[in-house]
């Protein structure tokens, strides 16, 4: 009993508690006394749940906000930046190695491995449709990574090469591939050159994918521009035309310009098609806004199908000069579109030079000597001192044209185009009866290593008879 006492003291004393027993330090009893009476429960207010479930809720709503507001951004800006840098090193990296392999030959080039900065060019700049990060990941893959190579060996001349490489991966991994259309059109591009008919082949094969996907549709716009007889050609995109009017946009665009082009040849021969070449660029111009481009790429491809209207009307005014305004009308319009953009430098010279083939003298060399003005140091420029040198002479101003066209060999001595400006310059000499200098300028043009056939002719021919008449 004692031991029993001691032992509930002690654990008394630790503060542990047995049910329905007292311990008191202070007291020896153990067991209540029955006269003590018993303490009644006391009833605790219960307490209301609401309070909390909004304290959560309202955590919850601040959670999802500091989320959206605060790190989802912080995230997107860290990954942007990243991309940027990535796509920074990378760019650095393609160019250092473009360097590197510059000095090699092509079977060096070829021989040696790509690096993921040489394929993330190609990928990102050749295609022009990836960011940075998403290129990295991307040239990784076998399919992609495949073709790459072959659009890089084909590049450099060994068409050959890239077509076996892409052929022997497509017939080896046939049943994995998902993106067989993208092989047909290479395949196809490549083989154009090699054999016709296997071309053929994989036209065909692009033909039988459905539905029809933008590759597939590129593969048969490809074989129809690809036509030599210019009927069969502008059958064919005018076959293309009624295929994928209704499914992809620059598809049609470009069938549309490419159908432009070949009306344009065709008026050579028949010029009531320089007309239809015409509407068939300005229907592109149309479509133009239905791809869904930014709207600087879609202004553009505005300036580049003006442009080419532009050297429809250039043909048309030498066969009938009553165009000339509505050419010149067009070119305003095209300068003002291109305002701004390096596009609109040759469209100043356009506009001077269809003034020149319609026999417009006089506002010719106004148009040339304007655009000189404004781009002092275009590629444009030599051909334009050229220009007013011959608009000059059929003014009969035959002195003015000896120094526009001293002026344009001065530009760039070793242009190829400098032996039939020699020959201009040699002529109005002649009528401004300075014979020993035409002369030596003919003397000069034979002593060129760069001249044609009927350049080399007609300088002979003038040069005897010059000798014959003063001697020297």
């Amino acid at each position: 009993m004692e031991f029993l006492q001691w032992v509930l003291k002690t654990l008394g004393k630790l503060h542990i508690k047995l049910p329905g027993l007292k311990i008191d330090q202070e007291e020896d009893y153990i067991f209540p006394p029955h006269n003590i009476p018993k303490k009644q429960k006391e009833s605790k207010p219960k307490r209301s749940i609401k309070p909390l479930i909004v304290l959560v809720i309202a955590l919850i709503i601040v959670f999802i906000l500091l989320v959206e507001l605060v790190f989802i951004p912080v995230i997107a800006r860290s990954q942007a930046k990243e991309g940027e840098m990535a796509l920074a090193a990378a760019q650095k990296d393609a160019m250092q190695y473009e360097a590197e392999i510059a000095s090699l030959s092509k079977e060096e080039q070829i021989s040696r491995e790509f690096t993921i900065s040489y394929e993330y060019k190609t990928a990102a700049s050749i295609l022009g449709r990836f960011n940075a990060s998403y290129a990295y990941r991307f040239v990784s893959l076998g399919e992609r990574t495949v073709v790459d190579w072959g659009i890089a060996e084909a590049s450099l001349g060994y068409t050959q090469r890239a077509v076996n490489r892409v052929e022997e991966y497509l017939i080896k991994m046939n049943n994995k591939i998902t993106n067989k259309d993208m092989f047909y059109y290479y395949l196809a591009k490549w083989y154009r050159s090699i054999n016709a008919s296997t071309a053929s082949h994989y036209v065909e094969l692009s033909k039988s994918i459905q539905p029809p996907t933008l590759y597939s549709a590129a593969t048969i716009l490809d074989d129809a521009v690809s036509h030599s007889n210019i009927d069969d050609r502008i059958s064919a995109l005018n076959t293309v035309l009624q295929t994928y009017s209704d499914k992809f946009p620059q598809i049609v665009v470009s069938a549309e310009i490419y159908l432009g082009d070949a009306y344009k040849t065709k008026g050579y021969s028949e010029p009531n098609f320089f007309s239809k070449s015409v509407a068939m660029y300005e229907k592109a111009i149309e479509d133009i806004k239905q791809e869904h481009l930014p709207q600087s790429e879609i202004n553009n491809q505005t300036i580049d199908a003006t442009k080419k209207i532009i050297s429809v009307y250039r043909l048309e005014v030498a066969f009938d000069p009553s165009v000339l305004n509505e050419a010149i009308s067009i070119c305003d319009n095209a300068i003002s579109l291109a305002s701004g953009s390096k596009s609109v430098e040759s469209v100043y010279f356009e506009k001077a030079q269809i003034y020149f083939d319609a026999g417009d003298w006089a506002n010719a060399i106004e148009s040339f000597t304007s655009a000189n003005t404004l781009f002092p140091n275009s590629p444009y420029q030599q051909k334009s001192l050229w220009e007013i040198g011959k608009a000059y002479a059929n003014l009969k101003k035959n002195e003015i044209s000896v120094t526009y066209l001293t002026m344009a060999i001065a530009v760039d001595p070793d242009n190829q185009i400098v032996p039939s400006i020699m020959l201009d310059l040699g002529a109005n000499l002649e009528k401004t009866k300075q014979y020993k200098k035409a002369m030596n300028v003919y003397k000069a043009i034979l002593n060129r290593n760069d001249i044609n056939k009927y350049v080399e002719t007609e300088a002979q021919r003038r040069l005897a008879s010059l000798k014959a008449l003063y001697g020297g």
